[in-house]
């Protein structure tokens, strides 16, 4: 099944010229497991990414420039949070439910990321594996921090509130089936 890439969305309240189109995917693996892709189009020169750094948990991510996602099954309040940072960096934490009983969870290895740039865009992919999300049918929301010379922008498939709120399950539109493996 070919990859589809869907539009995210800037929140309002963090407009930004930087970004002039932004999009990501996400696709199962036939190892079972996942493979995000964020392709963000714009005058990359007023990005602020953080260099290149030996792959490793690290926490706050979010807090510059990092790429996100949150994953859950169909009627579980619990979710995971992934966070990759351009960097080569990377965050995941297991909820209880919305924003309660965070902890750092280990996926099966550590996260493999990409990145490539060019003046005018930049392309991050990363390939993930948690065991409890293999074979199951998925919802999950795609979204990204992004700092500029300006401040942080906040990008999602769907931002449900009228602040930034990239936990509410509202922002979780992807769906995708158990047997859905990119070919």
């Amino acid at each position: 099944m070919p990859e589809r890439h869907q539009q995210l969305g800037c929140h309002r309240s963090t407009p930004t010229s930087t970004i002039t189109s932004f999009t990501a995917s996400v696709s199962r693996e036939a190892n079972g497991g996942l493979r995000f892709r964020y392709v963000l189009h714009g005058d990359i020169a007023r990005l602020v990414l953080p260099a290149p750094a030996t792959p490793r948990h690290t926490d706050e991510l979010w807090r510059h420039s990092c790429f996100e996602t949150f994953i859950t099954t169909e009627d579980d309040p619990a979710y995971v949070e992934c966070n990759f940072a351009p960097s080569g960096a990377w965050a995941t934490y297991g909820f209880d439910r919305y924003r309660k009983g965070m902890a750092a969870i280990a996926p099966d290895a550590t996260p493999r990321i990409t990145l490539q740039t060019a003046p005018d865009g930049l392309v991050l992919e990363a390939r993930l594996k948690l065991s409890q999300f293999v074979g199951q049918p998925l919802r999950i929301g795609l979204t990204a921090v992004i700092e500029d010379k300006a401040g942080l922008s906040y990008w999602a498939l769907r931002h449900p509130k009228s602040r930034p709120d990239f936990h509410h399950r509202g922002g979780f539109i992807l769906r995708l089936a158990a047997t859905q493996v990119l070919a």
